[in-house]
C-alpha cells in the first residue's frame, strides 16, 4: 500500500518563545486557524491571507483544548488553570451596522480580531481540563477533567449577554 506525498504549505512560527503547540482547530470556512500553546497564550492566523492577527493570553496555564462554536461567533478554550474561557470573535453592534469595517464568513460577522477581543471564564473544574467541545446545536459545551468528571454546561443567561 503506498502513501501519497503531501506537501507543507505553511509553517506558523511559535508566537513566543519556544512553546508547544498543544491543541489547534479550524474555522468551518477555512479561514481562522486558533493554536493553543503550553505557555498559555492563544494565536489566531489567517490561512488565506498567511499571518498572525492576534496572539493573546487567554489563561494562566496550558491550554489544552481549542474550538470554534457552530456558528463562529465564540471560541472555546480549556486549560489546566481548571478554567473554561470562551472568547467573543464578533461584535453585536456590528451586527446592527454591517458598513463597519468588518470581515464576513458565511453567516459570522467577524470585529477587527486584532484588537482586544472579549474573553469569559464560564465553567471552573476543580482539577485540570483535559477537553472541551461545543454542543453542536446550542450554546452548551461539555468539559472533561482530571477531577474525574465530564460535565455538560449551559451558560447562564447573564454569562451569555456579556459575550
Amino acid at each position: 500500500m503506498g502513501y501519497s506525498s503531501n506537501e507543507c504549505v505553511n509553517v506558523i512560527a511559535p508566537p513566543t518563545g519556544n512553546s508547544p503547540v498543544a491543541a489547534v482547530a479550524v474555522d468551518n470556512s477555512g479561514q481562522l486557524l486558533a493554536a493553543a500553546y503550553e505557555d498559555a497564550t492563544c494565536l489566531l492566523y489567517d490561512l488565506r491571507g498567511k499571518r498572525i492577527v492576534q496572539i493573546y493570553q487567554a489563561h494562566a496555564d496550558e491550554i489544552r483544548s481549542v474550538r470554534f462554536s457552530v456558528h463562529l461567533h465564540y471560541l472555546l478554550t480549556a486549560s489546566y488553570d481548571k478554567k473554561v474561557c470562551v472568547t467573543s470573535l464578533y461584535d453585536k453592534k456590528l451586527l446592527l451596522h454591517p458598513d463597519k469595517d468588518v470581515h464576513m464568513v458565511k453567516d459570522a460577522v467577524f470585529c477587527d480580531l486584532t484588537k482586544p477581543l472579549i474573553l469569559s471564564n464560564v465553567a471552573p473544574h476543580t482539577d485540570k481540563i483535559i477537553q472541551a467541545r461545543w454542543y453542536p446545536h446550542e450554546m452548551s459545551f461539555v468539559t472533561t477533567s482530571a477531577d474525574r468528571t465530564c460535565v455538560v454546561w449551559a451558560p447562564s443567561a447573564l454569562a451569555a449577554a456579556n459575550l
